[in-house]
This record gives C-alpha cells, structure tokens and sequence, in this order.
C-alpha cells in the first residue's frame, strides 16, 4: 500500500483545487514529471509527458475538425486507453460531453444526445451507430491539429460533462449537468477522507461508462497517480497476482465484482496491500465483514450519487465500529434527516435524507415530475431513508419510494433484509411489497439459502429480531435473485419472480 506522505498528497489536492479546469492538474504534472507513468495497458505504457502531448494534440486535432468550444458532444468510450485521452482532450477544449456506451441502442444515444443538443460524436469507428449526429473516429482524426491554435482553456464555471441518474423516473433517465468547478469540488471532498496521490496505482476493472469507475480512474491522473488497465483477468486468483506484482494500491468496484471475489477460495485477504472503495450500491453486514477478511481490510463504503458525488464515507474504524454503517458526511458536506413535510427530524429518527454543499449542481437538466430524487432549496435529496446518528453516523434504509405500508404501519424492506441476513443459513434476502387485500400491501421476502430451511424457522428469526414491526407474508426460497448492471436489486424482476412463484 502506498505511504501517503502529506506533503506529496497536498500538492496534488492544491494542484487540482486551484485548476482552472480539470485537464489542467494533469498537464501540469505532465511539465513536472514527464517521465513518471500514467497509464499502463498491456499493449503499451504511457508516461506523463507523453499523455500532456496526446491529450492537447487530440484536443487540438478535434478543434480542427470543427468541434468547438461550449458545444456539447458525445462520447462512445471503449474502456482503452485512447478513451481517457479524448476525455481529458474535451475537458481542455471545453466541450460538455455526455458518456455513452457501445452496448446502448442507436435510439437510446439519439435521445440522450438530442436532451443536451450535441450534433457531434466521438468515439472508436467500430461503435459508430445511427444516432443521429455527425461522427468522428479516433483514427480518422486530422494528424496536423497545432495545439498553439487552441482556443483558451474553458471557465471553472462552464459545464464539463452531464452525468445520468442512477436509475429512471417513468422511464427516462435523468441529466445532470457537471461544471469544473463542481468537479474540482467533490475531489476535493472525498481526498480529505480518500487520499490519492503520485505514489498511487489504481486498477481500472469496470467500464469507463459507469460514473463511478470512470470518475476513480480520472481522478487518478488528476492527482499523479497511475491507471493499470490489466490483461483479461479471469478468475480472482489471477487478479491477486497482478495487484501483487503490478503494486497496485487502490481499486474501485462495485458489489458484483465484490460478490465475484467472495466466492474464490482463499485463506486470507486477497489483495492486502490494497484501499477498496466499493459504491454504486449497498454490499449486505455479511458481504462487508466477508470483504474485510477475504479481499483486504482496507475496505471502504463509499455513499455517493451521480448527481452530487460522494457524500459520505465509511473507512475502516468506522465499519469496525458499526459495520452496517456509511460513515459520517464528508467534510463540508451538510447531513440532515427531514420527515415528509420536510421538518428536521432528531438523530436515530428515521426519515428522509439530504444534503447540501456549495459544489452541488443546482437542478436537473429536464426535471422530471415524482421524481424522489431532486432538488429542492438548495438541497439535494437522493431519494433514500435512512438514519443519522447523534455522532453522525449515516446508516440507509434504503429508496423511499420502497417503503412499504401495511396498513398504515411502514416498515423498508431493508429492515426485514437485515434480519434475514443475519440468518447463519441466509446468503442473500431481498424484499418487496405485493398487493394485499384489506392491508394494501404485504411484504415478502426472498432468500437465497446456504442449506435448507423451514420457511417457519426463517419466520421466527424475523419475529425475533423485529418486534412489533410488519412481519413478511411469505418467505420464499429462490436459487438468485435478480440484480441489474449496477448490482443493485431489480424490485421489477423479483415481483415478476414471486408472482410466478406464488401463483399470484
């Protein structure tokens, strides 16, 4: 693990913070210390000095062929090398840009495009699709583009880039437009409590169309650090000895690709030397104390939302002290929990989330009427219940719009999860709410077990935990349960799942 020493970390957090833009802190390292490595893929090593050259000559080569300043674009990243160097080459030129994916259809990247009025794409030549706008390909660009032309770097205020929502709200997911500054802001936050410095080399694993990953990998060469895109890896034994043998110091994953390592055998922790930060969705109390013996004990739950970043961060003391929890709200970042008139409740009252901080974006691109998540005076509510503690501590509860009211009595289905989990024979519980008669609604619950059990024992250990709390209707047995991309539970499928089930 790499030794953060302060004087190295502050350089490279004052070096992004008085950036005027976020290619800025990278070529500035890139005159510092061009000869230090920034990317290492397995067909080719790139040093800092080379990467400043690509990032300006590619910005420059795309000024040339008519992309300018302030005009937003798309991006069709191929999770290559190439795809961070256009990234950082439209950050110097000041064009905001929207992340698409080559799995996405030509009519979802025409609608996406068309929300934000790109006319203009940029990716690999084999993921051009018909979406509508006017392509250029990596390889096709001009060869001549003379940096010397650049227009000037873009304002801190100008928007960088539009991150989507992590999820949909009647069927069309949401933007949110991202600023340098804004940007700057939440790096800033999150290196206070995460610190990421030259000395570090992050493992790039998930797709650079997901947020979470790519804003891990471009914060890395923002602070000097490198990326290590690995040879195929394909199982967790193979991963372990490239982390070894690369010296690897910080990953970025999400719970599938936790849940993946967890089922490798292993005597000890499989990357030691390693700082974890898991986010995109919630790993269960036994996944997390599982991560901490058998992947590293440096793990750290990361609560965080495309819209606003990170918000807070549980580190190692802080899931020794309380497992379930997400730590405390990031330095200046303010917490509180508000009922449904939106009055501040006390600490441990369950309640809504929100959060306020001067970096946050102000409102979505194209509101979306229902939407749970929004913002609203200032604040910004993800959506999700929870708990704050009287010392700060930040436990979920889960989305809002799950909670499930039986007549009249509200539980959240990640109340019953917990107690299932704590089942020695429960490997994984997940709730929803089905239409019952007289009540409204019942919750049920799916297991995935470890060995047989009686649904009646099953039935006990929630009474036993739970109280006076609405108990599940039924507890059925199922061999997984459905998750989508992001490893978080797909309440949809798991319905269709349990009517098939039950017969309903």
């Amino acid at each position: 693990m790499a030794v953060h020493r302060p004087d190295m970390v502050l350089r490279a957090m004052v070096s992004a913070a008085t950036a005027s833009h976020l290619a800025a802190a990278l070529l500035a390292t890139a005159e510092q210390r061009p000869r230090a490595l920034a990317i290492a893929a397995p067909d080719r090593t790139i040093a800092y000095g080379a990467l400043g050259r690509a990032v300006l000559g590619t910005a420059a080569a795309l000024f040339a062929a008519g992309v300018r300043p302030g005009d937003p674009a798309g991006l069709v990243v191929s999770d290559a090398p190439n795809d961070l160097i256009v990234l950082f080459a439209l950050y110097r030129l000041g064009v905001p840009i929207v992340i698409l994916s080559p799995q996405e259809t030509a009519a979802e990247r025409r609608g996406l495009l068309r929300r934000i009025g790109a006319g203009v794409c940029v990716g690999a030549a084999a993921h051009r699709v018909d979406d509508g706008a006017r392509h250029l390909a990596y390889e096709h660009l001009p060869a001549d583009g003379d940096p010397a032309r650049l227009p000037p770097p873009p304002a801190a205020d100008a928007v960088a880039y539009f991150n989507r929502s992590s999820g949909t709200t009647l069927g069309q997911v949401k933007l949110v437009g991202i600023t340098h500054a804004q940007r700057m802001a939440r790096e800033a936050t999150l290196a206070a409590a995460f610190p990421r410095g030259p000395d570090d080399r992050h493992i790039h694993l998930m797709t650079l169309a997901n947020a979470f990953a790519r804003s891990a990998a471009t914060t890395m060469l923002q602070c000097g650090g490198a990326v290590l895109f690995p040879p195929p890896l394909r199982e967790a034994g193979a991963l372990a000895r490239f982390a070894r043998e690369a010296g690897v110091t910080i990953a970025a994953l999400s719970p599938p690709y936790i849940r993946d390592l967890l089922r490798y055998p292993s005597t000890g922790p499989l990357l030691p030397g390693v700082r974890l930060l898991v986010g995109t969705a919630a790993l269960t109390t036994d996944e997390r104390r599982r991560a901490i013996a058998h992947v590293t004990p440096h793990l750290h739950i990361g609560y965080s939302t495309n819209e606003a970043g990170y918000l807070a961060l549980a580190g190692p003391a802080d899931l020794a002290a309380d497992i379930d929890s997400v730590g405390r709200a990031l330095p200046g970042v303010e917490a509180e929990i508000v009922d449904e008139d939106l009055k501040r409740l006390p600490p441990g009252t369950p309640g809504e989330l929100r959060f306020r901080h001067p970096g946050f974006p102000a409102a979505y691109v194209d509101e979306v009427a229902g939407s749970t998540s929004r913002f609203r005076d200032g604040w910004f509510y993800p959506g999700d219940a929870g708990t704050i503690a009287a010392d700060g501590r930040i436990t979920l509860h889960g989305r809002i719009d799950d909670v499930i009211n039986v007549g009249g009595r509200k539980v959240h289905p990640t109340a019953i999860e917990s107690w299932l989990a704590d089942h020695p024979e429960v490997a994984e519980a997940a709730v929803v709410a089905l239409p019952a008669q007289r009540i409204g609604q019942a919750p049920v619950a799916t297991v995935v077990l470890r060995r047989p059990v009686a649904e009646a024992d099953l039935m006990a250990a929630c009474r036993a935990r739970g109280g006076s709390l609405p108990m599940p209707a039924r507890i059925v047995a199922v061999p997984s349960i459905p998750r989508n991309r992001a490893g978080k539970v797909d309440r949809s499928a798991l319905i269709a799942l349990l009517r098939a089930a039950l017969a309903l």
